[in-house]
């Protein structure tokens, strides 16, 4: 259920900006140091469309209201109480996004008694103690949980948690640290954090369902980093949909962190941001079912990972992407932002994305082969020089590299990619070149997108586009071998089963039956049944 809100559905606009308020950027790529650190910013003066200052006027109340929105960027929400002044259209917010405001944002305004007017919504009389609920049908129950803690918590080794229902807690429904455990068959539903989160070892998460938490599904975490020791966790064969209803960017469906861990076999929809989200080195994310996502962001991914020169050995392959954004959000499908390099994905299905069916954006090293993109989006394969362009052009990224303290330099040394065990594993990173009296234009300089491969995609697109790719990138990285159809037909593409009707020298098969969750084995004759599994 919802805070009772306006509008029911939808979003308002602001009409206007009068003050920003203490934010850490605005305008874009400008930085206010001064309010780093700042504990509660101070809010600023937002100017309202005369028809949401009219219903203001009808609140008995309105100091009891709260806004959400995202108030700059719509990967960034922000909330907050406000106050009104009607005979100016002013909302004063008490506190400020961190990357300021702008006319035109999207919101909307919440916990208000006289807009308690739909089923779904409910208000809570912080005075009195009365909760006012709408259900949904008379005949529904409604429960109340106070419960700050995960309803199973735990660090052991080799447990089984199977079949359980996990249902109401502001907290996270399942958190369990160790070696070996298996959690199956069970539903996680109405938790105000994530669904389940596992740190270890060698943990699976296989035939769950979650739905209806405030933050992400599943998060694993596992591996060493230092050593580039693999985490071999797994989340396998889960259904998670219609979720991150609190929390609205950044919260993802299965988040991988660490090394080495593996998301397979899943059915991902219902998420205002994005699906699958991970960090760390060489995790395998395949045969992956993801649809009706990033449904209020246009600068984000269905499968998204960003930000790291050394993020080297993922591979995301064999994954069917549809439905991706709704209404005037246009996001992307696959997407690799600000310099995420060493990442390799092929022979995944990218149907409908209404921006970039790949958004690679700079970085080195990526692979992008043997993929079939279809959709009349705004480039099927984007890929960007933004790191080169800001540190030679002085471009809009070049915060992030313009000087040896600047982020992806920072994060660069204090990534052990010169120790033994990263040289036997990404020799290519030894060759980087880091003193800044190297020649900008150097190979091993990690500003360039160096070494990577566009080839063997098979692209429809109306106007037979392959995609706006950097010239730099055509300079030192190879594409090439790309087919581009304007339709399915000329393409040999069976639109219904996104397969080509006839082989495609060349263009390996993409397994589309083993897609999505896996069926459910069939008992062994004493009762017993074998689990899932995704081979890596």
């Amino acid at each position: 259920m919802t805070l009772a809100r306006y509008p029911n559905e939808g979003w308002l606009r602001l009409e206007a900006v009068m003050d920003v308020g203490e934010v850490n950027e605005f305008p874009p790529q400008n930085y206010w140091q001064c309010n780093n650190g700042l504990r509660n910013p101070r809010g600023g003066c937002y100017i309202l469309d005369p028809a949401t200052n009219e219903r203001v006027k009808t609140w008995a109340e309105p100091e009891t209201a709260w806004t959400f929105g995202y108030f700059m960027w719509d990967w960034a929400d922000s909330s907050s109480p406000v106050t009104f002044y009607t005979p100016n259209r002013a909302m004063y917010p008490r506190f400020v996004s961190n990357y300021g405001v702008r006319p035109g944002a999207l919101y909307y305004l919440y916990n208000v008694l006289e807009e308690l007017d739909s089923p779904g919504e409910y208000y809570l009389d912080r005075k009195t103690g009365l909760l006012f609920v709408w259900t949904y049908s008379p005949d529904d129950a409604v429960t109340i949980s106070l419960s700050r803690e995960p309803l199973i918590r735990g660090a052991a080794d080799g447990v089984t948690i199977e079949g359980f229902t996990l249902t109401a807690a502001r907290a996270n429904g399942l958190k369990f640290t160790g070696r070996g455990n298996v959690l199956r068959h069970l539903l996680v539903k109405n938790v105000a954090d994530h669904g389940i989160v596992v740190h270890g070892y060698e943990n699976t998460v296989e035939r769950c369902e979650i739905t209806r938490t405030g933050r992400g599904g599943i998060y694993l975490a596992g591996g060493d980093r230092n050593t580039l020791t693999p985490g071999g966790n797994r989340a396998v064969n889960c259904r998670i949909h219609d979720f991150s209803e609190v929390y609205q960017t950044y919260q993802s469906g299965v988040d991988l962190a660490g090394v080495g861990n593996i998301c397979a076999h899943n059915e991902i929809a219902g998420s205002p941001h994005m699906a699958i989200h991970y960090g760390g080195n060489e995790h395998l994310i395949e045969y992956n079912l993801i649809h009706d996502v990033v449904l209020h962001s246009s600068d984000a991914g269905a499968i998204y990972a960003g930000y790291d020169w050394c993020g080297h050995g993922s591979v995301v392959r064999y994954n069917l992407l549809y439905n991706i954004g709704a209404g005037d959000f246009r996001p992307d499908g696959i997407y690799w932002d600000d310099g995420q390099s060493g990442q390799t994905a092929y022979g995944n299905i990218v149907v409908g994305v209404p921006k970039n069916g790949f958004l690679v954006g700079g970085g080195f090293e990526n692979t992008v082969r043997d993929n079939l993109i279809v959709g009349d989006g705004e480039s099927p394969i984007h890929y960007d020089d933004r790191n080169r362009d800001g540190f030679v052009h002085g471009g809009w990224a070049k915060q992030a590299v313009n000087t040896p303290d600047a982020p992806h330099w920072q994060k660069l040394r204090a990534t052990p990619y010169l120790s033994d065990a990263w040289r036997a594993k990404f020799p290519s990173l030894g060759r980087l070149k880091t003193d800044f009296a190297t020649d900008p234009d150097d190979r091993d300089f990690p500003i360039n997108p160096t070494d990577s491969v566009i080839e063997g995609n098979v692209i429809v697109h109306r106007d037979g586009y392959l995609g706006g790719i950097a010239d730099s990138v055509y300079r030192y990285s190879r594409v090439a071998d790309n087919a581009v159809y304007r339709t399915c037909e000329e393409a040999g593409l069976d639109p219904e089963t996104w397969r080509f009707r006839s082989p495609r020298p060349g263009f390996p098969e993409i397994p589309v039956e083993k897609i999505g969750p896996e069926p459910e084995p069939d008992p062994e004759p004493d009762g017993s049944a074998e689990s899932g599994s995704a081979e890596g």
